[in-house]
Parts: structure tokens; C-alpha cells; sequence
């Protein structure tokens, strides 16, 4: 008895593309809605963030 799984590959296939598909909607909607200017704006403060906690090792080793 040999079983046919393409369709459960199909399927499955299916659901990653669609989900990527709604991934993709939500970060178009949020471009074209102005709603990606607070978490490009909260993105900056981290990275400043990141940039200022970095240590300084120019002066090690003399």
C-alpha cells in the first residue's frame, strides 16, 4: 500500500507562502500608513543605544 503525500506537501507549502504573503501585507500597510516611523525612530534610539555602551579600547594596552 503505497500512500500519496504531495498533497500534504502541497499544503504544507501553502501555508508558508501564505504566511509569508501576510508578513509582506502587514509590513506594506504599515509603510504606506506612516505607521513604520516609530519603529524606524525606536530602531535608531537602540542602535544609538548600542553605539554609546560600547566600550573604548584605545587606550588599553600602553
Amino acid at each position: 500500500m503505497k500512500l500519496n503525500k504531495k498533497g500534504v506537501e502541497l499544503s504544507m507549502t501553502m501555508i508558508v507562502i501564505i504566511a509569508l504573503l501576510l508578513i509582506v501585507l502587514i509590513v506594506a500597510i504599515l509603510i504606506f500608513s506612516g505607521g513604520m516611523e516609530s519603529f524606524v525612530g525606536k530602531l535608531k534610539g537602540v542602535n544609538a543605544e548600542i553605539w554609546a555602551a560600547k566600550p573604548n579600547f584605545t587606550g588599553m594596552g600602553k
